[in-house]
C-alpha cells in the first residue's frame, strides 16, 4: 500500500502538471489566433484559394504585363503566408502532426493516446487495487503521445531553421545563373537532406502537378512551422506581386535568418540557468518527500491525511512552472 501511495502521489503530480501545461498552451494559442485588428476572418479556405488561383491565372494570361502592387494586399498575403485565421481543433492537430513529420493521421494519434491511457490504467489499477493511481496513470498515458509529438515538432523545426540560410544562399546562386524559383527549390530538394529538402521537394512537386505557386508556398509554411520559413514565403509572395531583385532578396533573407538563428541560440544560453532553476524547484519537494519516506515513513505518510494540502501544493507548483516557462520561453 505504501508503494501505491508513492505511485499515486507521483502520478497525480505529473498528470495535473501536464494537464495544466496543455490547457495553458491551448488557451494561449486560441488567444493568439484572434485577429488583433478585429477584421472578420474568411469563411473558408476555398475562397482564399480561389482568390490566389485567380491572381495566378491573371499573371499567366497577362503576358509581359505585371499587375501593379497594391499595398492593401499586404495584409491578405500575410494572412495567406502565416495562417492567421483561427483553425479548428482537428486542423490544429493535423498541423501539429504534419510539422512533427510523424506521417500519421489524427485518428491514429487518438487511437495511440487511448491505447496508452488504457494500458497504464490497467497496469496500475489491477495489480495495486488503487483507483486514484489508475486514473492518474491514465491521464498521464493520454498526454504522453501529445508531449512526444510536441517534442518531435520542436526538433524538426530547429533542424529546418538550421538548414534554411544555406538553402536560401543556394537558391540565390541558382537564380543568378538564369534559373527559375521552382528550379531553385528543386535544387534545394536534391542537395539538402530531411527535413528541409523533403519539404521543398514536396512544394516543387505540388507546383508541377498544377497547384498554384501561392497555395504551394502557403502549404510549405504550414508544414514547416518555423517563423523563418513563413518570412521566406511572405517575401516571395510580395515579390510575385511587386517584383524586384529576387537574388538580392534571398541573400538578405539568408543573412536575417542566420542572425535570428544565432540570436535564438544566445537566448537559449542566457535562459539555461532559469530552466535549470525551474527543474530544481519543481523536483526538490518530490525528492525531499521520497527521502523522508525512507528515513521516517510515518512522518512522510502523514501528508496524505490532508489531501487538500497535497492538491493545493501541486496546483501552486503548476502555476509556478507555467510562470517560469513564460519567462524563459518566448517567440521573436
Amino acid at each position: 500500500m505504501d508503494l501505491a501511495l508513492i505511485i499515486a502521489a507521483a502520478g497525480t503530480f505529473l498528470a495535473v502538471f501536464l494537464g495544466v501545461f496543455a490547457a495553458n498552451m491551448a488557451i494561449g494559442d486560441l488567444l493568439l489566433a484572434k485577429d488583433p485588428a478585429g477584421a472578420t476572418p474568411r469563411t473558408s479556405d476555398s475562397h482564399e484559394a480561389s482568390g490566389l488561383m485567380g491572381r495566378a491565372v491573371y499573371r499567366s494570361t497577362a503576358g509581359s504585363e505585371r499587375p501593379s502592387f497594391n499595398a492593401s494586399q499586404l495584409g491578405e498575403l500575410a494572412d495567406a503566408a502565416t495562417n492567421r485565421n483561427a483553425p479548428s481543433l482537428a486542423e490544429r492537430l493535423r498541423q501539429l502532426i504534419d510539422q512533427s513529420g510523424m506521417g500519421i493521421s489524427p485518428l491514429q494519434f487518438v487511437a495511440y493516446s487511448a491505447a496508452a491511457a488504457l494500458s497504464l490504467l490497467l497496469a496500475c489499477w489491477l495489480p495495486l487495487q488503487a483507483p486514484k493511481t489508475g486514473i492518474a496513470a491514465a491521464l498521464l498515458g493520454a498526454l504522453g503521445p501529445l508531449l512526444f509529438l510536441v517534442q518531435m515538432r520542436k526538433r524538426r523545426v530547429e533542424a529546418i531553421r538550421a538548414q534554411l540560410p544555406d538553402a536560401l544562399e543556394l537558391m540565390a546562386r541558382i537564380l543568378r545563373s538564369g534559373q527559375t524559383v521552382a528550379q531553385a527549390m528543386h535544387a534545394v530538394a536534391e542537395e539538402f537532406p530531411k527535413p528541409l529538402g523533403t519539404e521543398f521537394g514536396y512544394c516543387y512537386e505540388q507546383q508541377n502537378l498544377g497547384l498554384s505557386p501561392d497555395i504551394a508556398l502557403r502549404e510549405l509554411a504550414r508544414r514547416a512551422g518555423a517563423m523563418e520559413v513563413r518570412i521566406f514565403v511572405m517575401a516571395l509572395m510580395v515579390h510575385r506581386q511587386a517584383g524586384g531583385n529576387i537574388t538580392e532578396l534571398f541573400d538578405r533573407l539568408a543573412l536575417v535568418v542566420r542572425q535570428r538563428f544565432r540570436l535564438r541560440g544566445e537566448v537559449q544560453a542566457l535562459t539555461a540557468e532559469g530552466r535549470m532553476q525551474a527543474l530544481l524547484l519543481l523536483g526538490l519537494p518530490v525528492m525531499i518527500w521520497i527521502a523522508l519516506f525512507f528515513l521516517n515513513r510515518p512522518y512522510a505518510l502523514a501528508l496524505f491525511d490532508h489531501e487538500w494540502l497535497v492538491y493545493s501544493t501541486i496546483g501552486l507548483m503548476t502555476i509556478g512552472a507555467i510562470c517560469i516557462r513564460k519567462i524563459v520561453n518566448f517567440e521573436f
